[in-house]
This record gives structure tokens, sequence and C-alpha cells, in this order.
């Protein structure tokens, strides 16, 4: 894989779309400082997806955009697209070749693209993982952070190290998977939790389900009783209903033929009140037209005033206007005359103006010319300063380095004298030292074998005093104990006698499944009976056994699933307590458990059952292990692993820990115990006692007269013990002060040894000491000529400046005389523009005064018609009022006798309403009783609709009651029977009605939930599995890896520096896959030191080797050198770039320099200029036929034109070495 093309648009100073491209080998990259080929350099990290702006010499991405100039306005992208070609098999992909493209806006927003698809940043880092292409990676490397791998943390250095290693991806892998196991085992706690939470609510709800059983049943029963009731109350109250409606029905039809007369006379009331509201209408209608009439006249005469007024007032005007017009007339024939008198002499002063002006530009033309001289002169004598500075400079080095030469070369000589001297002494004092560790481990030898002795000895002793001490105990504890024996069984029985009959009360269903089965359904030889009872377990693992099936200890075992089921059927129906079964048959486990990994016993080798529980029991006990205490537990249990200490602390592998106290069954085992021991004692057990305690107190003084006789030889055993351990002690110091002693100079020897051979090889060269010397004399003789072409120039300088100072006098006096005349004329023009608007304004005045007055005559004349037609209208407006005032009298007169008439109509009224009211009054006591008939008949049916959820039609169709004996019973005792089931409902208190299915519910869940479980811990394993896989492969790769590129070091390292040391190591081979790496370098004829003491130009050679130690390993695709040389000499260049020469097979290289020896190594030359527009603009060259030879076609900028590049760097004189592309 290769990199085929770089193209840019927007991004930093390439505003204009630019396309390079790239073959194979070196191509250099020049131009001028601030020209924008670093640009180039942070285009190629940004689209490798660098998010850090201070690292893209930026305070924000947005810098990344055209920000414009004085003359191109900003862009609102910028975009960068790297294409590289060959990529099958490096990348992985179908695809000949891939374009990586990053596009960010000025808003913020950023994309990303490959070949045009988009897609993440995650997606382009992970595309080259371990190919060495990356923002971090070893194939970017430019000036100011080349030594910063030598200078950062040893813990930081590894990222270089993994992405050479291949892997990056491996480690980004594991991320992901410690990730997914953190949640992993989050998720396995949750569900835990879950599942101990819905276990315990299943066992609550067992007892729940059986009392909504019962509940049911006794509502079922209300519910027929209580619809046959309403049912019945329904009927009786229907026949009150129907009498009551009859009743009504009658009067309704008397009251009818009451409203129909009143309607009438209403009828006629109605048409004498509407008469009378029309004539009162009529009345008031007139009236209104009276008063309208009448404002109608007083508001004519009183027009006709104001119009007489208002004429007055115009004529006013008329003559004021034209006094106006008159006097503005006159004054605006005066400023006229003014105005045409200024703007003669304004064209005389702009003549005059313009003749000053002239002179200036040519005099200032003149003087330009001048300054252009001297401002060249002056750039030559500065050039040639800088030149003689340059060879002082450059003499000067050349003569402190032939000093330092000299001074190398008596330094290497004496240095050489003192390392034999040192190498000699040093294998002296290492001869001595090896013979004293030889002698110490002798002795140590001899020692140890005595320490050996004495320790078994002592341990012997040891053993038989405690021995003795514990017999001695053991004996005055038994004749305390035997004597209060006999009283403390007795009431220990007593005790568990009463304990167990608190505590061992079974339910009424596991006692009627034990004494009766045939009454459920399930024959008797299919019980087995309570699980305690069938099981036996040593007495020493009997706790444990307890602990772990403490809840099923008490469950009922049946032979088959099948019975189980039907047990638990029946017992639904009528519930009469919890029980538990447990079935025997099912699924055996054949293969044994998997060792846990510590100390622990399988708890179903310690149980014994028979055969038919068998497979119950190893089901049961499957993954349960016995441990000897909770301190000898696994670090991590497994899920499936149960562990039980012999005192009965139980630790699930569910995050459960556990303890509980004795079981009832345990109590009754002990009870037994006790009363066979109690059997077995003699009647007196006093006589036996007092015998016992007389052999125990003679047996108590042998014992201790044996006891001071051991302890006397452990006394001095001690002392022969620690006198040997005190002695061997010293003696391994001493051995391990001299092992230290002479390995410090077995590696003072070999570094000494190796500094040695290294001096041998140093020296100075004559050869390079002539050089030097032809060097300074050349330097000498071009400092002579130069002297000579300055003070040259200084004479010339002298006269053009005298030229340049009489110029400029000249420029100043046109410069004055132009300003004169151009004050000259802004004050005429200041002068002219007042008249201006005067003579304007008048002229406004006049149109204005004119038209008005005109307005004015057009309005007299329309007040006048105005006058003259209101003096006709007002004498027929008064004839109008007169004829009005008599209809309305004619009008009042009919309004008097239509009210006479509705008087005597409204007391008819009066005495039909009297009559309908007595009529209502029966009507309103029938609907009473009616609807207390149908609100009781309401009542019922809504209750009996709400409460059973049935319609009318529904309640007629329910069936009747099995009555005892088939005889319907009275009402009021169906009534009294409802009575009493609904206080038995009540006397129930709070029943959960759902707690059946709330069972099923929560059982469907628990299962669903251990199948999760179960999921959750093959993931888990799955995930495991994966970490150490990529463990073991990234170490093999990374140690593989490691050790070739340190290998590579130390071999780039001397061919660069000409000798020297260097090597990596690891902080710690423990910890391969975290630890970090040190650097040691040690240039020629330099003590080891550390690498942040080496020079400038060190630290660069020491990076570049270390650099191409890894390409040695791994070559990446391209290497990007932005500046690398800038801090070598022309010594270490010439190294330099033999090394890169050497790897242009491997690798493309892509160098930013202003170096010409590693210019001439390159096949292809980029020159980056930056015209007056401040745009960066690319063009190319190729080295051919021993010259510069442009080549367009390998770079182009797409908007506007390629222009070529700026001669910004001195000219590559004919000795530079040159490549043949």
């Amino acid at each position: 894989m290769h990199l085929k093309s770089l193209e840019l648009v927007g991004f930093k100073s390439f505003a204009n779309r630019t396309l390079v491209e790239f073959g194979e080998g070196i191509t250099a990259i020049v131009g001028p400082n601030g020209c924008g080929k670093s640009n180039l350099s942070d285009a190629i990290r940004w689209v490798l997806g660098e998010q850090s702006a201070r690292l893209l010499r930026g305070s924000k991405m947005e810098d990344c955009i055209f920000s414009g100039t004085d003359t191109r306005a900003p862009l609102n992208l910028a975009e960068v697209s790297l294409t590289f070609a060959d990529c099958e098999k490096t990348l992985g992909t179908e695809y000949h070749e891939i374009t990586v493209t990053r596009r960010v806006f000025r808003s913020g927003e950023g994309q990303y693209f490959i070949n045009k698809t988009p897609c993440r940043l995650k997606d382009i880092q992970r595309l080259f993982m371990d190919t060495g292409i990356g923002t971090n990676s070893y194939s970017l490397m430019e000036q100011g952070r080349i030594d910063l791998i030598l200078r950062a943390r040893p813990e930081d250095r590894r990222e270089v190290f993994e992405e050479a290693s291949g892997i990056t991806k491996y480690k980004t892998d594991k991320r992901e998977a410690l990730r997914k196991l953190e949640q992993t085992e989050n998720n396995l706690l949750r569900v835990a939790d879950i599942i101990r939470e819905v276990k315990r609510q299943i066992i609550s709800l067992q007892r729940q389900a059986g009392k909504a059983a019962r509940y049911r049943k006794l509502v079922e029963e209300l519910r027929r009783l209580d619809i046959f009731l309403s049912r019945e109350k329904l009927a009786v109250l229907s026949g009150e209903l129907q009498t009551a409606e009859a009743s009504l029905a009658s009067l309704n039809e008397s009251l009818e033929a009451l409203q129909q007369d009143i309607q009438r006379r209403e009828l006629e009331s109605q048409e004498l009140k509407t008469a009378l509201n029309a004539s009162e209408q009529e009345i008031d209608t007139q009236r209104q037209a009276d008063l309208e009439q009448q404002t109608l006249l007083e508001r004519t005469r009183h027009a006709v005033e104001n119009d007489r007024r208002r004429l007055s007032e115009l004529e006013d005007l008329i003559q004021r206007d034209t006094r106006d017009m008159g006097a503005a007339t006159r004054e605006l024939d005066k400023n006229r005359s003014a105005f045409e008198q200024g703007q003669n002499k304004l064209e005389r002063a702009d003549e005059q103006l313009k003749a000053a002006e002239a002179d200036l530009q040519s005099k200032s033309k003149k003087n330009a010319e001048h300054e252009h001289a001297l401002d060249q002169t002056k750039q030559e004598i500065q050039k040639l300063l800088a030149e003689t500075l340059e060879l002082d400079d450059r003499h000067s080095r050349l003569q402190n380095e032939l000093r330092q030469m000299d001074n190398d070369d008596r330094q290497v000589v004496s240095r050489r004298e003192r390392c034999a001297a040192e190498q000699a002494n040093l294998k002296l004092v290492l001869d001595d030292h090896e013979k004293r560790i030889n002698e110490t481990a002798l002795a140590l030898k001899t020692l140890s074998t005595a320490v050996e002795q004495a320790e078994a000895q002592f341990s012997t002793l040891l053993a038989d005093r405690e021995g003795l001490t514990a017999g001695i105990k053991d004996l005055e504890n038994s004749r305390a104990q035997n004597q209060s024996q006999a009283a403390a069984l007795t009431a220990q029985i007593e005790l568990l006698t009463k304990s167990l009959s608190e505590r061992s009360e079974c339910s009424q269903s596991v006692k009627q499944v034990l004494a009766d089965p045939a009454q459920l359904g399930v024959a008797k030889e299919r019980i087995l009976g309570l699980l305690a009872d069938q099981i036996t377990a040593e007495p020493e693992y009997a706790r444990a056994l307890e602990a772990v099936l403490r809840m099923w200890l008490d469950a009922v075992v049946v032979t088959d699933a099948a019975a189980a089921g039907s047990l638990l059927r029946r017992l639904s129906a009528e519930p009469q307590g919890p029980i538990c079964l447990l079935a025997a048959d099912g699924i055996a486990v054949d293969s044994g458990p998997a060792a846990p990994g510590v100390p622990a016993t399988a708890l179903i080798a310690q149980v014994k059952t028979i055969k038919a529980v068998q497979p119950l029991l190893k089901r049961l006990l499957y993954q349960v292990w016995v441990v000897d205490s909770l301190e000898a537990l696994p670090s991590a249990v497994p899920p499936e692993a149960v562990f039980v200490t012999r005192e009965g602390a139980v630790v699930r592998g569910q995050g459960a820990w556990e303890l509980h106290g004795d079981n009832p069954r345990r109590a009754a085992q002990q009870l037994a115990a006790f009363e066979a021991e109690l059997r077995g004692r003699p009647e007196d057990p006093s006589a036996g006692i007092l015998a016992q305690g007389e052999a125990l107190a003679r047996e108590l003084a042998d014992r201790a007269r044996q006891l001071s006789a051991v302890e006397e030889a452990h006394e001095r055993a001690r002392a022969a013990l620690d006198e040997k351990r005190q002695t061997l002690a010293r003696r391994e110091g001493e051995q391990e002060l001299v092992g230290r002693e002479a390995q410090r100079v077995r590696d003072n020897l070999e570094t000494v040894s190796f500094e040695l051979k290294e001096l041998e090889k140093q020296g100075g060269s004559p050869e390079r000491k002539s050089a030097m010397i032809t060097e300074m004399d050349g330097c000498r003789a071009r400092r002579a000529e130069i002297k000579l072409l300055v003070e040259t120039r200084n004479q010339t300088l002298a006269v053009l400046e005298q030229d340049h100072k009489r110029s400029l006098n000249e420029v100043m006096a046109a410069n004055v005389r132009a300003a004169q005349q151009r004050q000259e004329l802004e004050h005429l023009q200041a002068q002219r523009e007042p008249l201006s608007e005067r003579i304007a304004q008048a002229e406004t005045m006049i149109r204005e005064r004119t038209a008005r007055v005109e307005e004015y005559r057009a309005a007299i004349e329309g007040l006048k018609r105005a006058i003259a037609q209101q003096g006709t209208r007002i004498p027929e407006l008064e004839q109008n009022c007169r004829t009005r005032a008599e209809e309305r009298k004619t009008l009042q007169e009919k309004r008097e006798r239509q009210q006479r008439e509705a008087g005597s109509a409204e007391e008819q009224l009066k005495k039909l309403r009297a009559a309908i009211e007595e009529q209502r009054a029966r009507q309103n006591e029938l609907t009473v009783k009616g609807t207390e008939a149908r609100m009781k008949h309401e009542h019922i049916l809504e209750r009996i609709t709400g409460e059973y959820r049935l319609t009318a039609e529904a309640i007629r169709a329910e069936p009747e009651p099995e009555w005892p004996e088939g005889v319907r019973p009275a009402l009021e005792a169906v009534e009294s029977q409802v009575a009493e089931l609904r206080a038995k409902i009540e006397a129930m208190g709070s029943v959960n009605t759902g707690a059946i299915d709330e069972y099923q519910q929560l059982q469907e869940r628990f299962d669903f939930l251990t199948h999760q479980q179960d999921d959750l811990v093959k993931s888990k394993q799955q995930l495991m599995d994966l970490i150490r896989k990529i463990n073991q492969t990234t170490t093999d790769l990374f140690s593989k890896t490691f050790a070739q590129i340190n290998e590579n070091f130390q071999a780039m390292f001397q061919q660069l520096f000409g000798g020297g040391v260097a090597k990596l190591i690891l902080t710690d081979e423990e910890d391969i896959l975290e630890c970090g790496i040190e650097i040691f370098a040690r240039p020629p004829g330099k003590r080891l030191q550390s690498i942040s003491l080496l020079s400038g130009g060190e630290s660069t050679m020491t990076a570049v080797a270390l650099l191409f130690a890894i390409y040695m390993v791994k070559p990446s695709p391209f290497c990007l050198l932005d500046e690398l040389d800038a801090a070598l000499d022309d010594s270490n260049i010439h190294r330099f770039v033999k090394v890169l020469q050497g790897f242009v097979n491997q690798s493309q290289f892509l160098v930013i320099t202003h170096n010409r020896q590693t210019i001439g190594a390159a096949g292809t030359l980029y020159g980056v200029t930056m015209e007056s527009d401040k745009v960066s603009r690319i063009m190319s060259m190729r080295f051919q036929d021993d010259r510069l030879a442009p080549a367009p076609a390998a770079a182009k900028t797409l908007e506007p034109a390629a222009t070529p590049v700026a001669a910004a760097e001195p000219p590559i004189s004919d000795s530079a070495p040159v490549a043949t592309a």
C-alpha cells in the first residue's frame, strides 16, 4: 500500500482546491517560512482524526478553515482527502484505492467519509490500526515533537511499540470485552437480587392463593342467592308501579282538557296584548320621527351660520398669502444674481487646483525613483554585511571545531590509559570476591544441615510437651465433667423436648398427605415420606447438610412428578396450609461436579439415602462443597456453585451469604441420642464417677513428672537452635553483601571494557582537519572581497541620498501650493451652498402659496352654493313638524281602548288556572308513589348490574338456585342467608383475588430469570476466555516485536552516531502488557546518561534511530518528516540522508525541509509559496539530468491555475548531490 494523493480545499492557507500526487521514494517539500509547508503536515494529521486543535497550531477546530484575507472572503468549510492505493492486502478491503475524507464547517459540525460514504471517526481509526498510520504513530514526525517519545514517561512510550507490534486492535477488543464483562457481572448481580425477591414473593403468594379460592367460593354462592332474591323483589315492585301508572293516566286526560281551554283563552289574551304593543310601538316610532325632524331643522340653521363665518376667514387668508408671495419674489431675484457671481469664481479656482496637482504628481514620481534606487543600494549593502557575518560565524565554528578535535584526541588517549588501568584493577577485585563467595557458600551449607537437625529435635520435643500438656488438661476436665454429665444430659433432654414440640408442628396439608394420601387420589406407596427422614450423614457433615437443604427438609418426597401434580391440584381446591413436594424421578446428574480450585469436599459423597431418592439428592446437592472455614473460599465463587462450612455457614454463587440457627430435625436427632446414652448408664452413676476420679488423680501425677523432664530438654534444645540460627543468618548476610559487591564489580568491568573498545575506534581524521583549514582560508578571502564591495556601495549611497533630499524638498513645496488651491476651492464651494438653499426655499414657498390661494377661492365658491341650498330647506322642515303632531294624538286614543279589552280577558284566565292546580296536586301524589317504586326497582337493578356485571335480560335468564330437598324457602330466609354470606366474606378481611394469577405470573418470571441467569453466566465465561486469548496473543506479539526493535535500535544508533551504546528496557517484565519502556543511550565518548541530558541534535538522532528501528520491523506505508533535520549539523545530516535512502524501497517519505543535502536526496521536489493574496500555492520539480525540471502534473491547484513557486531558497549549487528520478 502507498500514499497516492492529498487533496485540500479551504484548509488553513490553502483556500483553492489543491491536489498533490505522490510517487515512490523521497518527496521534498520546500518553501520560505510562513508559506504553509507545515499546513500540509497538519492536513494529513487532521484527516486521520486529530482532535486536539492545539496540536494543529490553533485554539479551536474552526481555525483550520481559511479565514480570509484583505482581498478574499473567508470560507465556510474546510475539507481534506487522503487517497491510498494497493490497499487490498494491508487494509484487508476489496477496494484497490481507499479515500479518507474529513470535512468541518464554521458552525462546528464535522463529517467523515470513506470512499465518499459517511462514516464515524472510530471507523477510520480502526481501518488504519496496526498499519503504522495514525495521529500519534511513528509515521508522522515533526520538529519539536521528534524527541517527545524520548522525554515522555515510560508508560506513554508504549503506544508506538504497540502500533508496530500489531496489537492495537487486540487492545481495543480487550477494552470492549472488559466493558462487556463488567456489564455482565452487574447484570448477574441484578438478576440474582431479582430472583431472590421473586422467590420470596412466590412463597408469600402460595398462602394468599388458598385464601383467594375460599373467597371465590363464598362469593359465587352469594351471587346466586343475591340474584334470586333481587329478581323476586323486582317482580313485586313492577306490579306496584303498573297500578300507579294507570291512575295517573286517567288524571292526565282531565288535565289535558283544562289545559286546552286555558291555551285558547291565553291565545285570545295574547292577541289583545300584541295589538296593544303594536299601538305603543307605533306611538314610539312617531315620537322618534318628530324628534329627528326637529333636530334636522336645528342642524340646518346652524350649518348656514358656520358656512358664512368660514367664507369670511378664507377671504382674509387669500390677502395674507398674496403679500407673502410678493416679498419672496424680490428676495429670489437678489439671491440668483449672487449665485451666478460665485459660480464664475469657482471655475477659475478649479483650473488653478488641477495645475498644482499635476506639478505635485510629476515631482512625486521623480522622488519615488530616487527612493527606489536608494533602497536597492541599502539592500545590497545589507546582504553583503549579512554574508560577512555568516563568514565570520563559519570561520569561528571551524576554528572551534579544530580546537575541540585536538582536545578530544588528547582526552581519548588519556581516557584510554585510565580505562586500561581500571580494567586490570577490577579483575583483581572480582577474583577476590569470587573466592570469598565460594568459601562462604561451603560454610552456609554446613550450617544449614546443622540447623535442620536442631529444628527437627526441637520440633519433636515441642510436640511431646504439647501432647503431655493437653493430656493433663483433658484429665482435669474429664474429672469435673463426669460429675455433672448426668444432670446436664437430663436438663438438655427436657429442653430439646420442649423446643421440638414448639417447632416441629407440620401443616395440616403435610399431615393429610402423610396420613391418608389415598383420600387425595394418590396411592400410599407413591409417598416416600419427609426428606429429612430419607437422608443420613456423618456427624461432622450433619450441620452443613441441614444448612444447605434447610428449606427442603420438611418437604414430602413422592416417587414421580405426576403424583406431585395430582396432590397440588387436590390441595389447591381446599388449602389447609403450606406444603412442599419433591419428585424423586427426573433427570439424574450423571457427571460429578468440577473441582472448585480450593481444598473442599463434595457434600453428595458424605450423604446416604435409599436408592429411590438418589436422583433427587444428586440434583439438590449438585456443585455443593464443604470447606473448613470461610477463609478457605475461592476469591470468586462460580455462579452455579454453593460452599458450606461444617458449622452451617452457606455461600452461594449468586451472591447470597447465609447463617441459620438450629433445625428442629437436628434437635430431634440430638434428643434420641441423649435418651440412648442415658439408657446405657447404670442406675446410680455416682460410684463409677468416684472410681474414675481416683484413677484420674494418679494419672495426673505421672503426667506432671513426665512434663517436667520434657520441658528441661526442650529449653536446652531451644538455646542450641537459636545459636545456630544466628550464626546462619550472619553468614547469609555476609554472602549477600559479597554477592552484591561482586555484581557491582562485574557491571563496572563490563562498562569499562566496552568503553575501552569504543575509545580505540575514536580519534580525529587528518583529512577532515585539512578540509576545515582550506574552508577557513576561503572564508577570509571572500570577506576581503566583500569589504571592497561595501565601500563602493557606500559612496554610491551618499550621492543617492543627496538627490533624494533635493527631490523631497521640491515635492513638499508643490504639495503646499496644491493644498492652498484646494482650500480656496473648498471656501468658494462652502459660500455657494447657502445661496442654493435660499433660492430653492423661495421657489418652493411661491409655489406653495399660489396653490393655497387657488384652493381658498374654490372653497369660497362651494360655501356660497351650500348657503343657498340650506336656505330653501328650512320652510319645508317647519311644515313637516306640525303635520306629525296631529297624527300622534290619534294613535294615543286607539291605545287606551285596547288596554280595557286586555284586562277583561285576564280575569277569565285566573279562574281556569285555579281549577287546574287542584288536578295537579292529585297528579303529584300518584307520581311520588310511582317514583318510589321505580327508584327501588332501579336501585336493585343497578346494584345487581354493577356488582355482578349482568344486564336485565341476564338477570331474568339466571337459573334458580338448587334448594335443599327441592323446596324454595321464604324470601326472608333467603335474605338471612345472603346477610350471613356477606358477614363471612367481610370477616375474611382483605383478600388478594388476583393471587392465583399473580402466582402463575411470578412462577413464569422466575423461570425466565433463571434462564437469563444461565445465559449471563455463559456470556461471562466466553468473555473471560476471549480476554485470556487476547492477553496471550498480545504478549507473544509484543515480546517478539520488542526484542527485534531493541536489537535494531542498538545497530541503528551505532550507525547514526558512528559508535556508542543504546538499548530499550522494560520497567516490569512481569507485566509486559502494561509496563513502561525505558530508553538508554550513550553517544561515543560519553558515559551512559539520562536521555534528558542529550543535546538537541543527539535527541533527534536518537529518535531517528528508534524510528528506523521500528521501520525495520514494521514499515509504515508512508512517513512524514516535518523539518526533522533542523537540529542536525552537516555530518549528522549526511548520516541521516544515507539511512533515509536505505529505506526508500520499503516506504514513501515526505520530507518538509530547508536543508540542501536532504533536498538533493529527493526524487520529487514540491515548492510552496504564498503571494500577496496570502493564499498558499504549490508547484513541483523533479531532479532530472543534473538539474531541476518542472513537473506540473504532480501537483495541481484547481482554482485558479497553478503559479510557479517563488525563489525563497538559495539556488541549488552544482556541487549539491542530485538524484535522477
